[in-house]
């Protein structure tokens, strides 16, 4: 039979036994926690998802309706392609949208050759095969690669520097003869617009028997489809040529 002392001896054996085996089994945990830990804080951070990126391209394009363009460039003219104009150099700031959208603002410059401030005005519910009397004279128009058609404003006197207001369908710079640069600073905002014709006067006029567009003149003053003037000319809103001959 034991006697105390062995009881109690056997007891305190027996608890550090059990201390050690707890103290093993903290120390594993904490070895295997730190490699854990160590993988969790290196690792990379993932890629930005591929939507933001394509959104920052498409920052870059055509402008959103109802936004505001802050611009500033430096351009180098190309010969004009568009009808009535071949023999001028342009330098486009602001090409038509292709929703049909206007742009209005303000545009300055500085040019190495004499320009002025071209503008362009997108038809809507009229065409070259609208019936206007010859009266009424001619607006010269230019066809586009979409179908749609643009009259043109030559906005002020032309100058090597200016600061001119806009309201149209796209802008560029205008010289009417050598090639230039120019460096530009814009600001626009862009928004649907309203149509608004009104060529009552003109129709009424047309149908009570006027010479209208398309008949009633010489090959010389032109027909309507095609251009309301000479081939150089090009299509015009009423017939005649752009002076109006």
């Amino acid at each position: 039979m034991m006697n105390k002392k062995q009881i109690y001896s056997t007891i305190l054996a027996c608890v550090a036994i059990s201390a050690i085996l707890v103290a093993s089994s903290l120390i594993a945990g904490i070895q295997f926690t730190k490699p854990a830990l160590a993988q969790t804080a290196s690792a990379p951070t993932p890629p930005p998802p591929a939507s933001s990126t394509k959104k920052t391209a498409a920052a870059a394009g055509e402008p959103a309706l109802g936004k505001q363009v802050n611009w500033q460039g430096t351009v180098s003219s190309l010969p004009s392609e568009l009808t009535g104009r071949a023999r001028g150099q342009i330098a486009v700031i602001l090409p038509p949208r292709k929703d049909g959208g206007l742009y209005t603002g303000v545009i300055t410059y500085t040019a190495s050759k004499p320009v002025a401030v071209e503008v362009w005005h997108q038809l809507n519910g009229v065409s070259s095969t609208t019936l206007i009397p010859r009266a009424f004279g001619a607006i010269s128009l230019t066809p586009s690669a979409t179908g749609k058609s643009y009259a043109l404003s030559l906005v002020g006197p032309a100058g090597p520097s200016g600061s001119v207001p806009f309201t149209g369908n796209g802008v560029a710079l205008h010289s009417a003869g050598t090639p230039f640069i120019a460096t530009y600073s814009l600001t626009a905002t862009t928004s649907m617009a309203t149509v608004k014709n009104n060529l009552t006067s003109a129709s009424t006029a047309a149908a009570l028997g006027s010479a209208a567009l398309g008949g009633g003149g010489s090959a010389a003053r032109g027909s309507a489809l095609g251009g309301g003037g000479s081939a150089a000319g090009g299509a015009t809103l009423g017939t005649g040529t752009a002076a109006g001959g």
